[in-house]
């Protein structure tokens, strides 16, 4: 027999395999034998799936007891790490998600869009608790559109968005029917709100040889909607995501009616790009069709034209108006004959009335989006 090895456990983990033991050695392996009991009753076991199945489980958790026993009987105590500290019972998370965002960066800039999208796609499925998915889903959605404007757009379920129509009011409060709608049912007949539950405790509905016996839990998950979670209730998105996944809200906070808030900031960034994607191709759509849009940044770009052709002629203006006042007294010091201040005075005169034509041209142009030809002033 090899020689059994240590194994680091905080105070923590180690309460909780020891609370998991006394859960398979007591109540659990008393549900096992009463199973077992109960297809041996019934009389032939050579074609008794609920027999076959409960001895499976029998093995299972037997196994597991021995496991758990070993583990707890090696266990050295150790005290956890401080945040922000890596040692004993840390969790390390490489820096995947941002090698997969750089790699998707530079195919984007390249405009090798099909890499780009996968590794993009691949840090929103595969690294959803990184700090890199709100940028995943954003570069995700610049990417999409441009495919789309070259003419190789893609299907793309998450941005694929009915924003005029949709579910149904009822699928909006409540996306998911699991525990009143559709059940699982686990190997050994037992019955579940869905898949993800088989197996949790206190999420047992009955079985397939009596049918549902905890008659409350269906009630419960039934009124499990978004106007009965209060995190859900105010949020601008619920009707999109229809409160989350119910397994999720009780793998992280034992409660279904308190949803996962990763998720939640994943689901409301994916609706933002959804929503931006239907936006700009029914925006693209309306102006292939002749509809007109003002364009803000145009608009600032105009401004700006329109303030310095402005400021040119009023500096022209007053130039030519000042030369003007320089003649006439000139004239009244040592006097010009009438016709020649005539003639020298209209000169200014006809430029300012030029600068002034030209200036209401240049306004008709800039209103009209034309580039300024400074060789035709």
């Amino acid at each position: 027999m090899g020689e059994e090895k240590s194994v680091l456990l905080t105070q923590e983990a180690f309460d909780t395999l020891k609370d998991e033991l006394a859960h398979r050695q007591g109540q659990y392996r008393e549900e096992i034998t009463k199973r077992i009991a109960a297809a041996r009753a019934e009389g032939d076991l050579s074609e008794n799936g609920g027999y076959q199945a409960a001895r499976e489980e029998q093995a299972k958790n037997e196994g597991r007891i021995n496991e758990l026993t070993v583990k707890l009987r090696n266990a050295t105590i150790v005290e956890a790490p401080k945040a922000g500290k890596v040692g004993n019972g840390s969790l390390v998370t490489l820096e995947l998600a941002g090698r997969e965002m750089n790699v998707g960066r530079y195919y984007l800039e390249k405009r090798d869009f099909t890499p780009a999208i996968n590794r993009f796609k691949t840090v929103v499925t595969q690294y959803q608790t990184t700090r890199h998915v709100e940028e995943a889903l954003f570069r995700l959605t610049e990417a999409y559109m441009k495919r789309h404007r070259e003419g190789r757009g893609f299907w793309f379920f998450h941005f694929n968005m009915d924003l005029s129509n949709g579910p149904c009011v009822a699928k909006r409060l409540s996306g998911c029917g699991a525990g009143h709608e559709y059940f699982a049912v686990a190997e050994n007949g037992d019955l579940y709100p869905c898949h993800q539950f088989v197996g949790r405790e206190g999420y047992k509905l009955g079985d397939i040889y009596e049918g549902i016996t905890n008659t409350e839990l269906p009630q419960y998950f039934r009124e499990s909607h978004v106007l009965n979670k209060p995190k859900c209730r105010d949020c601008w998105a619920r009707f999109f995501c229809s409160g989350g996944c119910h397994a999720n809200a009780d793998l992280f906070h034992g409660d279904i009616r308190k949803p996962y808030e990763v998720g939640c900031e994943i689901q409301k960034k994916r609706l933002e790009c959804a929503i931006l994607v239907q936006a700009l191709l029914a925006l693209e759509k309306m102006e292939k069709e002749g509809a007109r849009f003002m364009d803000v940044s145009k608009t600032d770009v105009r401004k700006k034209k329109r303030t310095g052709a402005i400021a040119g002629a009023v500096v022209m203006i007053l130039l030519m108006a000042f030369t003007i006042v320089l003649i006439l007294w000139a004239n009244t010091q040592d006097p010009i004959p009438l016709g020649l201040l005539l003639l020298i005075t209209a000169i200014p005169v006809i430029i300012i009335i030029g600068t002034l034509i030209a200036l209401a041209g240049r306004m008709k142009e800039i209103e009209g989006g034309e580039e300024d030809e400074a060789s035709k002033y």
